[in-house]
């Protein structure tokens, strides 16, 4: 319960009496009606802009039009988000370097946002100089997202300051909903650390917790949900509160916040969970919904919380999870028309993208893949032809007058698609369009010299690792990433037992396995620890991305 408005209505009544008006004789104040304010949550968009024909990706304009459509049927509606709606995008945004999501969710209306990890893809003063800039034609023509970020864990290093604002607040119908942001505090693994070097990344529970409060006691905001670019490990709700750094989230995010909506691991849930506080003060409700869409505009969540206009109170809730297709691989199968106002922005962003992506690069022999596991998913654990090509290009493209390249490394999570190329009678081409749907992130080459034992440090970071050589504990990032290698480069290693890691929040430790490199060849002659070699890699690899820190030492 909020006392400030009761306190605001007993003053109210003081000045009655002082003034002469008889409290008695005045007709008995009638309770105001509960306002339903609604909140509709989107999360890891990812430029999917287009209708997919073979996906349950419905496109900017379908899910416009039901943001849309629910705020028309209540107007005390909030479309928020939580991250990661720009980066790693289809090409037909990709190309434009987000400007059509930029424009097309400016258009359905956004409002509030978390910073996701791929929003920081291009760094800390991409996203606050151009993507959240004021759009101007001359000075910013790729920018202008016309909605808040957030993200209350994120700090200037130098000063302690809010990197992004920490919260945002709005009014409706005498109701005062604050929004608290939070991302992954993985975020250095994730992005170029060089992008992030002038942030600190805090605890996402005591940030939000903090600036939960400060809504609540000095803002006297009524309802507080939480946009955290962080999420559950799988979809079941009976076991997510467990054990784990997500756990930890549901169980120790205090009860000022009514409600999580989350993101970054792309599954769709719609659980909830008890607040002893809550329970404790026989609240009306005393279940938190926590939530995502899943990913690439599939779903929305819908909330909708019964708040007492002049307590504060909340006397009821619901919550759900909204198709945006009633199947999963026809344009045709949604309930909504497509926004006529998104339907444009989308045209001109393929009309842009369509001759730049036909081009033909080249031909290839045959398809080059990413490593699989038995159902046919992503294993970023696995050896690929595509990583090793991608390494021997980066390798061969170093330029001579530099001294060239011995070696090169390539990162496994920057490979997003199969190059596979198209085929026209007996030969298979490779466009534009194909090769950039297999490296859509815009990173530069970076040539460094490196140690024999240096290079092996970093084969060994393939284990999860933090920067002093500890490893990093299972489900906080990640088991084990297989670098890419250039041609003519080979090592052998050995996986031994590294101890138990507690996992937090309780719960059995868990099993961990470490690497050790037993040898490494260059053109079949042993790679002398001593000895400097030329290596390059990625921008986003050379600043310590992934958790491979050696790189960082060259």
């Amino acid at each position: 319960m909020r006392s400030a408005k009761q306190l605001l209505l007993g003053s109210l009544g003081i000045g009655l009496a002082v003034s002469g008006l008889s409290a008695l004789a005045a007709p008995p104040a009638r309770a105001a009606d509960p306002v339903d304010i609604q909140i509709i949550g989107t999360n890891d968009f990812h430029g999917r802009i287009l209708n997919e024909p073979t996906s349950a990706a419905a496109g900017a304009a379908i899910m416009s039009a039901a943001v849309k459509e629910l705020r028309a049927a209540n107007p005390n509606t909030v479309f928020a988000a939580a991250g990661d709606l720009i980066g790693a995008s289809t090409f037909e945004s990709f190309v434009s370097n987000d400007k059509p999501t930029i424009d097309a969710l400016n258009a359905a209306g956004l409002e509030v946002s978390a910073v996701g990890n791929h929003e920081l893809d291009q760094g800390y003063d991409d996203l606050i100089d151009r993507v959240m800039a004021a759009y101007d034609p001359t000075m910013n023509p790729e920018g202008g997202a016309e909605w808040e970020y957030v993200a209350a864990n994120l700090k200037m290093r130098a000063t302690g300051d809010d990197a992004v604002p920490a919260s945002w607040v709005k009014e409706m119908a005498g109701v005062d909903v604050g929004f608290v942001g939070a991302v992954t505090e993985a975020l250095p693994t994730l992005v170029s650390p060089d992008g992030i070097a002038d942030i600190e990344v805090q605890s996402i529970v005591d940030s939000v917790n903090a600036e939960a409060t400060r809504l609540v006691e000095d803002a006297n905001v009524d309802l507080v949900v939480m946009l955290v670019h962080e999420g559950a490990p799988s979809t079941n709700c009976a076991t997510m509160d467990d054990s784990g750094p997500w756990a930890e989230i549901i169980n120790n995010v205090s009860s000022d916040v009514d409600a999580i909506v989350s993101g970054h691991t792309h599954l769709a849930y719609d659980c909830s969970f008890p607040v002893q506080d809550w329970v404790d003060a026989a609240r009306p409700v005393t279940d938190r919904p926590v939530v995502s869409a899943g990913q690439y505009g599939q779903k929305l969540n819908r909330l909708v919380f019964s708040v007492d206009p002049d307590t504060g109170d909340v006397q009821a809730k619901s919550q759900s999870i909204i198709d945006l297709k009633t199947c999963s691989n026809d344009t045709a199968c949604t309930p909504y028309t497509p926004d006529p106002l998104v339907v444009p922005i989308v045209q001109e962003a393929v009309d842009v993208a369509t001759p730049i992506g036909e081009q033909v690069l080249g031909p290839i022999a045959a398809p080059f893949n990413r490593a699989k596991v038995a159902n046919g998913s992503e294993n970023r654990g696995g050896e690929s032809t595509l990583g090793n090509l991608v390494a021997e290009v980066q390798r061969a493209e170093t330029p001579a007058e530099q001294g060239g390249a011995q070696i090169a490394f390539m990162n496994p999570g920057g490979l997003r698609a199969e190059m596979e190329g198209s085929v026209a009678g007996d030969v298979r081409n490779l466009t534009y369009r194909q090769a950039a749907n297999v490296q859509p992130f815009a990173n530069g080459l970076v040539n460094m010299d490196l140690t024999g034992a240096q290079i092996e440090k970093i084969l060994e970071q393939q284990w999860s690792r933090t920067p002093d050589g500890t490893q990093i504990p299972s489900g906080l990032t990640r088991y084990f990433l297989r670098l890419g290698v250039s041609k003519g480069f080979t090592y052998t290693y050995r996986e031994v037992p590294a101890p138990a890691v507690p996992v937090q929040g309780g719960g059995t430790p868990v099993d961990t396995w470490v690497g050790d490199v037993t040898g490494m060849w260059l053109n079949g002659e042993p790679i002398v620890p001593t000895q400097t070699y030329s290596v390059t890699a990625n921008a986003f690899l050379a600043g310590g991305g992934d958790s491979f820190w050696e790189f960082r030492n060259a």
